[in-house]
């Protein structure tokens, strides 16, 4: 029998299993045992959605979209294949699996100083509100970032300085309102932008600068009212765009003229 299920913001349709496990529809995954689905990208953003964790279960640290289109696309990040830490120096809250470090609230207040040959550094749920420059010029070999949920009001024009391997960077849940430009014009490598649920106002063309690589950039729940002249200018590989969420009043013919690769938006 198809069913309705109510969440505050979505009604999804579902049927039943035999064993009563929700099947549902495409773009959509279940809650566990519980009658409910949700939009794959509530899976792994940091909050409990489902009411029961479910949606923040097997997340590694590739959060949500993240997992899935890399999956896709036949880039899904390979998981530590060992318990054993190959880093020397790191906070004792956090933890270690090898060049890998989770320090999810844990009450940081600032980066820490980690060992340099680390490639994913998950920050996610603590109380860092700046990232002054250089901040990450030690760790030349990160590869992903997450940063999420911390209340970030300050980014220092240099504070990406030197990340010439990051390819993943989760900057969402923050309290961002402005980006300086040229903030991310070391991360030639970067594939993967994530600022959602900033209160960021606007957004020069000259603030992509760098990101010739950049495949998926996400700014759901923004302020935006305007968008650059030529969006895509400093980011020739753009793929796939997400805008929702803000107040985008009009747009100009030039907005999306150097948008070549782009495929959704």
């Amino acid at each position: 029998s198809i069913t309705r299920d109510f969440c505050p913001l979505f009604h999804i349709d579902f049927l039943l299993t035999e064993g009563s496990t929700p099947f549902c529809q495409k773009g959509y995954f279940p809650c566990g045992n519980l009658t409910k689905c949700l939009p794959r990208a509530f899976h792994c953003d940091g909050v409990d959605d489902c009411g029961n964790g479910a949606d923040e279960d097997n997340c590694g640290d590739t959060s949500g979209w993240a997992t899935i289109f890399g999956t896709v696309h036949g880039n899904a990040n390979n998981v530590a294949l060992t318990q054993e830490c190959f880093l020397n120096q790191y906070p004792q809250p956090c933890d270690c699996k090898g060049t890998e470090l989770e320090c999810v609230n844990v009450g940081l207040k600032s980066v820490p100083l980690i060992s340099s040959n680390i490639t994913l550094l998950s920050l996610k749920k603590n109380k860092i509100h700046s990232l002054p420059d250089k901040v990450f010029i030690k760790y030349t070999e990160l590869k992903q970032i997450f940063l999420q949920h911390n209340c970030i009001t300050h980014i220092s024009r240099e504070a990406f300085f030197g990340l010439h391997n990051l390819q993943i960077l989760y900057l969402n849940h923050n309290c961002i309102t402005a980006l300086r430009p040229g903030v991310f014009k070391d991360l030639h490598q970067l594939t993967w932008l994530i600022l959602d649920d900033n209160p960021i106002t606007r957004i020069s063309q000259r603030l992509f600068t760098g990101l010739k690589s950049l495949f998926f950039l996400s700014m759901v729940n923004n302020h935006l009212e305007a968008l650059p002249k030529q969006m895509c200018a400093q980011m020739p590989h753009l793929n796939w765009m997400d805008l929702e969420g803000n107040g985008i009043k009009h747009l100009r013919k030039s907005t999306f003229l150097s948008c070549n690769s782009l495929t959704v938006l």
